[in-house]
């Protein structure tokens, strides 16, 4: 595996952990702004997930050559 998708995959769990604290905080206390900062941080994670996915897809165009 790249050193980017290794790095990427070992942020996984923090970014997991944080999104599960917030999603159990955010059905404890519903507000707009709890609910607006959950939707920022899901955006991120799937920025990060997409992140993953390229550098696994040019890692394996590069084995592939």
């Amino acid at each position: 595996m790249s050193i980017v998708a290794d790095h990427i995959r070992g942020q996984l769990p923090e970014i997991g952990e944080g999104l599960s604290g917030q999603m159990a905080d955010l059905s404890r206390d519903c507000t707009p702004e709890r609910c607006e900062r959950a939707l920022i941080n899901l955006r991120g994670a799937q920025q990060t997930i997409l992140r993953l996915r390229e550098a696994l897809q040019r890692e394996a165009g590069a084995d592939a050559t």
